[in-house]
C-alpha cells in the first residue's frame, strides 16, 4: 500500500522486499569483510548511516516519478537496493561495536 499510489503494483512491492533482503545479505557480507580487515567499527557505522540516509532521500525523491518513466523505476529499484544493503548490517555492526 506504500507504493500503490505511485503506480506500482503489489508485485512490484514484493520485488522491492526481495531486493532489500538480497542486497542486505550482500551488504552484510561486504561490511563484515571490511570490519575483519580494518576493525574500524565506527567508520563502518557512520558510512552505513550516511549511505542509508542518502538512499532514503533518493527513494523519497524518485518514488513520485513512479512507473511513468523508465528513469523513475530504475531509480526506485536501485535506491531500494542501496538502502537494503546499508540498513541490514547496521544492527549487527552496532552490537559488535558495543562488545568491542
Amino acid at each position: 500500500q506504500f507504493v500503490k499510489p505511485f503506480g506500482f503494483s503489489e508485485g512490484n512491492a514484493s520485488a522491492f522486499g526481495t531486493i532489500t533482503i538480497a542486497a542486505g545479505v550482500i551488504g552484510a557480507m561486504l561490511c563484515s569483510s571490511v570490519l575483519r580487515c580494518t576493525h574500524n567499527f565506527r567508520g563502518v557505522l557512520l558510512a552505513c548511516f550516511a549511505t542509508s540516509t542518502i538512499a532514503a532521500v533518493a527513494i523519497a525523491l524518485s518514488l513520485p516519478l513512479g512507473r511513468s518513466s523508465p528513469l523513475g523505476s530504475t531509480a526506485v529499484y536501485s535506491s531500494i537496493a542501496v538502502l537494503g544493503s546499508m540498513m541490514t548490517p547496521i544492527m549487527p555492526v552496532a552490537f559488535e561495536t558495543s562488545v568491542e
